[in-house]
């Protein structure tokens, strides 16, 4: 019999939460949605809710399908994570500032995350292309 370890049993618990979001589980309401925010935060707390951001509307602009996430990795001892196909988002025209995104489900009615960029991203006729890698993690507590 082999031995399953508790990081083992890690990594297949994300691996798990990785392949029901991304075979239309709970986490995803089939799929989850990125989004882009022009709202400068003041750092994020984890009390946010959906009207806490203002979504980009530059020219060209929609919410991106995350559909595909890897294979779970480990990276050391106490982080497993698997990385998602890249949201691209290019802007065609009224440009924006982009401080940041957030995820939610395929209806935008449940927030899931959000992240400040660490410097906010003023589009432009020369700068039209912002192109995010999500990622799911999980760090053993």
């Amino acid at each position: 019999m082999a031995r399953y370890t508790y990081q083992d049993w890690w990594k297949n618990s994300l691996q798990d939460n990785v392949n029901h979001a991304t075979t239309g589980g709970i986490l995803s309401d089939n799929t989850l949605k990125m989004h882009l925010y022009t709202s400068p935060s003041t750092g994020l707390t984890g009390a946010e809710v959906l009207a806490s951001f203002t979504e980009a509307a530059f020219t060209g602009y929609s919410a991106v399908s995350l559909t595909g996430f890897g294979t779970v990795a480990l990276s050391g001892t106490s982080y497993a994570y698997s990385t998602g196909i890249n949201a691209t988002f290019t802007a065609t025209g009224a440009y924006q500032t982009i401080y940041g995104y957030f995820v939610t489900n395929a209806a935008g009615t449940v927030l899931y995350a959000a992240e400040d960029f660490s410097a906010a991203i003023v589009l432009s006729s020369s700068v039209n292309t912002i192109i995010v890698t999500p990622q799911m993690s999980r760090q053993q507590s």
